[in-house]
């Protein structure tokens, strides 16, 4: 849910920036992946914003987006760990089968599983993220030059 939230926000700053200049941004798509997302989002600021106290927040807070986005793809494509009092298991032929069933669909990726800590502070620091920019949409608005 948390990150959903904060792919949510992404999304209102592509379509904050976009809405600007439709003519300009009528031809780009809206990327499937989180990552294309960030990187469609630190370059349309970028572009926009020339407020330089404004690009270093905005610099530091895509590198944390960043990280955080890369545990979440740990998360996701990592291996499923023995839960006991369910089947679930990491059976070396198990996991293979898996990896080669995925491997039809993503390229192989170096996903790590992670512990039940770190799950859980990916998903506050996936809160604290959206809040973060929610924060820093706000003030990227209130820096954008006006319109002619």
């Amino acid at each position: 849910m948390n990150f959903g939230a904060l792919e949510w926000a992404l999304i209102q700053g592509i379509s904050m920036i976009a809405a600007r200049d439709p003519a300009r941004y009528e031809k780009v798509k809206l990327p499937t992946m989180f990552g294309d997302r960030l990187k469609l989002f630190d370059k349309m600021v970028r572009h926009e914003v020339t407020d330089t106290a404004c690009l270093e927040a905005h610099t530091s807070l895509v590198s944390q987006i960043q990280t955080l986005a890369n545990t979440r793809n740990d998360l996701i494509h990592g291996p499923w760990f023995d839960i006991p009092g369910t089947n679930i298991d990491q059976v070396k032929g198990k996991l293979i089968k898996r990896q080669l069933l995925l491997g039809e669909l993503h390229a192989p990726t170096a996903a790590r599983g992670v512990t039940p800590a770190e799950v859980a502070t990916a998903v506050n620091e996936a809160h604290e993220m959206t809040k973060a920019l929610s924060s820093h949409l706000a003030k990227v608005r209130s820096v954008l030059p006006k319109k002619p």
